[in-house]
């Protein structure tokens, strides 16, 4: 069973180990954010990394773009505006190969 990882600062992971998911790495500093994200993305238990879009930010682009193409593990970037929706759409699109979202 693929594991599931919840990456970024302690205001943003609380609420993910508050529900039960104790793989959580707290970062802060860029070099940390970077360090962690090379780590996680070449463990092939893993299945998820759940991040926010301050955390993705810290990355070089070259990274940040192997990240956000990455089918496993898959990164799921949550932020607080509207994208993040088309976001997710696309993510699980490229994962599974089917789009789930009803076309309005």
């Amino acid at each position: 069973m693929s594991e599931i990882y919840v990456v970024g600062g302690s205001d943003f992971t609380l609420g993910f180990y508050l529900t039960g998911i104790r793989n959580i790495v707290n970062v802060v500093e860029k070099k940390d954010v970077e360090r962690t994200f090379l780590k996680l993305s070449s463990n092939t238990n893993i299945g998820i990394i759940i991040t926010d879009n301050i955390t993705v930010s810290k990355l070089p682009t070259v990274l940040k773009k192997k990240v956000e193409n990455s089918v496993k593990p898959i990164t799921v970037v949550l932020s607080e505006d509207d994208s993040s929706q088309d976001n997710l759409r696309d993510m699980v699109k490229r994962s599974i190969g089917v789009d789930l979202w009803k076309k309005k």
